[in-house]
This record gives C-alpha cells, structure tokens and sequence, in this order.
C-alpha cells in the first residue's frame, strides 16, 4: 500500500512538472515571437530607392514658416520696454542669482553688426534704450545676458546666459489678403513639385531663408537669399514663387495708421533655423 503511493505521488509530481516545463516553453516561445515582431517593425525599410515617394514623404513641409525673422515685437512695446526682464521669460528672469553683463546687439542681414552697447544691470542704459528705440520698424536685435543661476537638474550653480532675439514689427504687421494658411499652402504645394522634379537628395539640401518686403504700396522689393539651398532651381524658384503669389498683400501699419514697410521671412529646406 505504502509503495502504491508513493507511486502515485511521483506520478502526480512528474506530471506536474511536465505541466509547468510545457507553460514555460510556451511562455518563452510567445515572449521570443512578439520580440520578434517588435524587431521586424522596427526594422521596416524606409523604401530608400523610391526617389519620388521618399522626396514626398520628406519634404512634406518643405516651407516652414512666413512672417518676421525673430520673435516679434511690436514698435510700442518696444517703446515700454526699459529692463531685461521685458524681454526673458519670468522663470529665467528670477532664476538670475548674480548678473554679469547686457549686450543688446542689432542683427544686420541675418548678422551679428558692430552697433552693439554694454550695461552691468537689469535696467537697460540710455545708449541701449536709444539702441533699440531707434525709428526703424524692420529692426532685428538680440540681448545676450549673461549671469550666475542655479541649474534647475543638478541644484548646483552654474555660469549660463540667456540671448532672446527679436525682430521690431509695425503694431499692425503686413498680411497676405487670403491669409497665411492660403499662402504655405501655395508655397508648400509648388515648392514639394519642385523638389520631387529636381530629385533633391536630402542630405544635399542646406535650410535657408528668404527675404522680402512688403511695401506701404502693397508691392513686394528687395527679394533676397540669405544663402543658397545648394540646388540653384530650387532657389530661383522660390524667388519666383514669392513674385508670383496670386492676389495681394494688404501692408503693415504704424501706431498713427500710417501704411509702412515690413520685412518678412520665408523660412524652407530641409531644416527650420
């Protein structure tokens, strides 16, 4: 009786084992298969020898952008502005544990100028006051701030800077008559039959920006390329879009009313910057 079971136990015991050896096999295969597909979609080929279809899909926003180069400012709340503080964000403004200097510098064609004036504290200098608040509705500046905060991650103390950049626009900014979305549309739809045309190979095509001004007449003058896209066609047509735009431009006014001109920005390739 007693041999019967412990038999009977052992039976029980294997089968038991078999049982639990059979759900971890099982368990292992199903853990390898989903890996396994995890690692199939991951790994899904881009299709990089469709030229037309990879063209498509990459520069789907070929245009990036159209309005002032920088963060706008409108000429009278440049006219209010008299410490740093008007022009950083309150977080990194009050992060400030000791100031060291206030470079406010005007940009001149997309560069760093020699008009630049130096101040020690928050309150901005009569020479960087007079900087800024010269009469020019198309000026593009930035103010490099540098200081001591505490870093927000580490908790240590760090020496950091902050540089805002801004561009001074008219209190009422040019704008295209059927509106902005209308004119990306425009120029996104034109621009991506171009680059699927001329083959543009993404790892050639270097971002630029194009500059215009809308004239107090409405008209557009002074179309100019900060620098080459690298593919000549692409950059005279872009030239030619903006020349080309159907209807008109409604032009920028001052604070009295009065119709004036504004520069604006189109921003495309294959990076935005």
């Amino acid at each position: 009786m007693k041999k019967e079971i412990k038999l009977l136990s052992l039976v029980m015991i294997t089968s038991s084992l078999m049982v639990l050896s059979c759900d971890q096999w099982r368990s292992a295969e199903v853990k390898v298969q989903v890996e396994e597909t995890a690692l199939n979609v991951v790994n899904l080929p881009a299709n990089p020898l469709n030229i037309k279809e990879t063209n498509s899909n990459l520069f789907s926003d070929f245009i990036y952008d159209v309005g002032p180069r920088f963060q706008p400012m409108t000429v009278s709340d440049l006219k209010k502005a008299t410490s740093i503080r008007d022009f950083m964000s309150p977080e990194t403004f009050h992060s400030i544990i000791d100031l060291k200097s206030v470079a406010v510098v005007a940009i001149k064609e997309d560069k760093t100028s020699n008009q630049q004036e130096l101040g020690y504290t928050t309150d901005l200098t009569p020479k960087q006051l007079a900087l800024l608040k010269t009469p020019n509705a198309t000026l593009d500046f930035y103010i490099r701030i540098e200081f001591t905060a505490i870093n927000l991650q580490t908790g240590q103390i760090e020496d950091t800077f902050d540089s805002p950049h801004y561009s001074v626009v008219p209190d009422t900014q040019a704008t295209y008559v059927n509106g902005k979305k209308a004119l990306l549309a425009f120029l996104r739809t034109r621009g991506k039959e171009a680059v699927i045309i001329e083959k543009v190979e993404a790892r050639k095509l270097q971002p630029a920006k194009l500059h215009f001004t809308v004239t107090k007449h409405g008209t557009l003058d002074h179309i100019r390329l900060d620098r080459s896209s690298n593919y000549p066609k692409i950059d005279q047509l872009m030239i030619d879009l903006i020349q080309q735009t159907p209807d008109h431009w409604i032009p920028a006014k001052n604070i009295k009313g009065e119709q004036v001109n504004q520069e604006l920005v189109v921003s495309f390739g294959l990076l935005g910057c």
